[in-house]
């Protein structure tokens, strides 16, 4: 299996040189709203995960289009009508760096799994021929780090039905689901432990109980992450972006990357994070 700190190692020594500082990682609009005038003043339309190269002038063509950049300094930056064209800067230096090699392993994993959101979506707009279920957890232990105040939760249906978290058997709270998709989870002041999620609710009749176990645990139960030289080149929002898209790799780990494309506001990384999806209704004999 490969650890968290071998995907960041490979990345960083097998990227070409000529790894781009900032790229599109989403339009809001049609595609053609957005067009850039190359450094070598040729007009072509914006595409998603495009990368872009120092002189590049981006414009947005009608007032509710926008263009979203990341940039390996951490910036993100949204161009709309109002604010293009932007010009990108030139690079500091000539030789990447090491941010410049994790951008390029960003931009190709968000390449690679633009798809994921359009599929993922159908789960939640499926036909009524099951009980509903909670997306993007295991049928083992889903991990969360701490401290956390709460978690989000996901149906693959509108729910109706009652969610309880339990530990050693002792009940700690009780959430009714009235037709809601996503649930907020409060999770704060709770100590390090496994808890019991149990998710209850009815089909033609039938009673139906899932259970999932949230272990809420600390950095030391982390694989191996990546050395503090390399995340402390990265601001905030990368370092969680190369954290929710490397803990992908182990399942146990997939529920705290969804958290963090919530945080991020990131519907590709929570698509990815909820395709593993695998329905768990069990129905309770009566």
């Amino acid at each position: 299996m490969k650890t968290l700190a071998t995907l960041i190692i490979l990345s960083c020594i097998s990227l070409s040189t000529s790894a781009s500082e900032y790229f599109i990682f989403k339009i809001d609009g049609p595609d053609e709203c957005v067009q850039i005038i190359t450094s070598a003043n040729q007009k072509i339309n914006a595409e998603l995960f495009m990368s872009l190269s120092p002189g590049d002038k981006i414009y947005v063509l009608k007032e509710k289009a926008s263009v979203s950049l990341i940039s390996s300094d951490d910036s993100e930056l949204t161009i709309t009508a109002g604010n293009s064209p932007f010009e990108v800067p030139e690079k500091n230096n000539q030789s990447p760096s090491v941010t410049s090699n994790i951008m390029s392993w960003i931009q190709g994993w968000y390449s690679s799994n633009s798809t994921v959101a359009s599929k993922t979506a159908t789960l939640v707009s499926r036909g009524g021929e099951d009980p509903v279920s909670l997306m993007g957890l295991t049928n083992n232990d889903n991990l969360i780090l701490l401290p956390v105040d709460s978690v989000s939760l996901f149906f693959d249906a509108p729910a109706n039905g009652l969610l309880s978290l339990s530990l050693d058997g002792k009940t700690i709270g009780k959430w009714n689901a009235q037709g809601e998709t996503e649930m907020v989870l409060p999770l704060r002041g709770l100590q390090q432990g496994y808890y019991d999620l149990t998710w209850q609710t009815e089909f033609d009749g039938q009673a139906y109980n899932s259970t999932y176990v949230i272990g809420l645990v600390t950095e030391e139960d982390l694989p191996l992450t990546p050395g503090k030289p390399v995340m402390a080149a990265l601001g905030k929002s990368l370092q969680q972006r190369v954290m929710a898209i490397s803990l992908m790799e182990f399942s146990e780990w997939r529920f705290q990357s969804l958290q963090l494309g919530v945080q991020l506001n990131d519907d590709i990384i929570m698509a990815a994070a909820l395709s593993g999806h695998v329905r768990q209704p069990f129905p309770i004999n009566k």
